[in-house]
């Protein structure tokens, strides 16, 4: 397959990298050269030693032994998806200077594909066949008993292979694989239970990344890498739920390093999942998602966890474990990957056509140290689609608070805009109400400004007394129904466009809608979850006058007495 590079490299670079592709394909490693991050690492020096990858797959042919299974006590062998895309390039590509050039990894795929042996193999690899002195093995987690799967996994090779009980020792009561003649061990460390400070860890394996809570754990570790030259932090995970976790973010990251968005020569990215839209009951579909289905499991067993999936309703479940997709219970209001195929730049261009649309907009209250939410809805009449743009304020001593519990990437949405502080413990009125009357002085087109009427009576007052349309919106499923419906209507048939605010989409995620028992008739809600929808609430709002006012003429087109508030 030929390569356009011209897609990432400029035509001095393309000049610089032809001989050295040819060389590759010369020397028979041409074929390992695969993404722009490949190219990049080419360009700057870096080559792949069939040797070096060989010496790790002969150390497991040799030294391993299965422990469980129809492979019991027969040499440990690489699947073709583990050589090809995690263990060849991890430890045959080398940099200018003779190092590994890959320092962290990112490997997901569906349960049961292998994974936990193939992180155990590289574990012990780096314990006592990699040649590091002193090598410092840790098998992560957040729980103890996840961080023991890895950690079991190696002791049992241990005890099955002669030549690897000659060089390493067990030692339950240490939690520890020692290997004494280089002073080394390999032991398990879980988030719940140990402090990963102070540790100088030569190789890092997390697993089930998807189930850690806050970050803090998570880059303590990734810290404890760096003071060795030949390091390895590698993630091994299911996907999960929460699109706003450590590991989403890790998994965004390896997309874009894939599909070539951003550059990097030490990342690893290898990802199997199948896509959203796919047929579920194909065996080719979880085959995607599992690239050792019919190996490690029968596919026999893929279809009847399907078939039992859609019998009781457990699909999200599949689909997160057997097909590897990030997705949200059945019981939440919009999945994310919906509201991500919404996503569309607001450049010059669109931001001009929305001069010249009506506009409403939404208001969430904070009681007094938690989000207030701001969301604008523009409606284009002759295309039917509405474009939504969502603002957020938070107290700092909040924020902190927030940070420090584990919305890690709360950060990241406040260093880029998203998310504004207020620099107080709680967020006055008057701040927000200036914020609404800039917004309206600064847009013509803005029909109303709706709140939730029980938190911003005063607000409300105080705008109508000087003119702008200010009206309170009931938050009953009576009045809540209607644009909730519709906001689910304009996702589905990709008519709601927003700007890609991460802190709108987590509270998207987070709606698990309040439903009435008689007529399902709905209205916002977190169901049991801790987590904020304060975005959702002030797009519902706003929605309920778009909606009133596409079906009737404003009442601001009436004389003040005849004015209907909508409650």
């Amino acid at each position: 397959m030929t390569v356009d590079l011209t897609r990432w490299f400029s035509p001095e670079q393309i000049e610089q990298l032809e001989p050295l592709l040819a060389k590759a394909k010369a020397e028979g490693w041409a074929e390992w050269i695969k993404t722009r991050s490949d190219y990049a690492a080419v360009l700057q020096g870096c080559y792949f030693d069939n040797a070096k990858a060989e010496h790790f797959r002969t150390f497991c042919r040799s030294f391993i032994r299965n422990f469980d299974g129809q492979w019991a006590g027969k040499p440990f062998e690489l699947f073709d998806w583990q050589w090809r895309d995690v263990v060849g390039p991890l430890f045959g590509w080398m940099t200018a200077d003779g190092t590994r050039r890959f320092r962290r990894a990112y490997v997901t795929v569906a349960k049961k594909a292998g994974k936990s042996g193939l992180a155990a193999a590289v574990q012990l690899y780096m314990l006592c066949g990699d040649g590091e002195q002193g090598a410092r093995c840790f098998c992560a987690a957040l729980t103890r008993d996840q961080a023991k799967e890895v950690w079991g996994a190696a002791a049992a090779y241990v005890s099955k292979s002669p030549k690897l009980r000659e060089r390493l020792k067990v030692v339950p009561t240490t939690g520890r694989i020692a290997y004494y003649k280089n002073n080394a061990y390999l032991s398990a460390l879980s988030a719940d239970k140990d402090s990963a400070e102070g540790k100088n860890s030569h190789c890092v394996v997390y697993d089930e990344l998807h189930m850690a809570k806050t970050d803090t754990f998570f880059d303590i570790l990734c810290y404890s890498t760096i003071a060795r030259p030949q390091s390895l932090f590698l993630i091994i995970t299911t996907a999960g739920d929460d699109t706003a976790s450590i590991c989403h973010k890790q998994y965004s990251y390896a997309k874009k390093v894939l599909d070539g968005t951003v550059e990097d020569i030490t990342f690893l990215p290898c990802i199997y999942e199948a896509p959203l839209d796919a047929d579920m009951s194909k065996i080719e579909t979880g085959r995607l998602a599992n690239p050792s289905l019919g190996i490690t499991i029968p596919e026999s067993v893929y279809l009847t966890a399907h078939k039992e999936a859609v019998a009781t309703g457990k699909i999200a479940n599949f689909r997160r474990r057997m097909l590897n997709q990030w997705i949200k219970d059945e019981t939440h209001w919009i999945q994310p990957h919906r509201w991500e195929a919404c996503r569309h730049d607001f450049d010059a261009k669109l931001e001009k056509q929305l001069e010249d649309l009506p506009c409403w907009l939404g208001v969430d209250m904070s009681c007094c140290d938690d989000f207030t939410a701001l969301v604008k809805v523009w409606r284009d009449d002759d295309s039917g689609e509405h474009f939504v743009k969502a603002r957020f304020w938070l107290p700092e001593p909040t924020f902190r608070e927030r940070v420090q519990k584990g919305l890690g990437a709360l950060q990241q949405w406040q260093l880029d805009g998203w998310v504004e502080l207020i620099d107080a413990p709680a967020i006055e009125p008057d701040e927000i109400e200036a914020a609404i009357r800039q917004e309206c002085d600064s847009n013509p087109q803005i029909k109303e400004i709706a709140f939730d009427m029980a938190m911003a009576k005063s607000i409300i007052s105080h705008l109508d007394r000087d003119g702008y349309k200010a009206v309170g919106v009931g938050q009953s499923t009576m009045s809540l129904n209607l644009p909730m419906r519709t906001v689910e209507r304009l996702v589905l048939n990709k008519l709601l466009v927003h700007d890609g605010n991460p802190c709108l989409a987590w509270m998207v995620s987070n709606c698990v809608p309040y439903r009435e028992k008689a007529n399902n008739n709905m209205r916002p809600s977190k169901g049991s979850s801790p987590e904020k929808i304060d975005g959702v609430s002030a797009l519902v709002t706003a929605m309920a006058r778009v909606v009133l006012q596409s079906e009737e003429e404003s009442p601001y087109d009436k004389p003040q007495s005849e004015r209907v508030v909508f409650l």
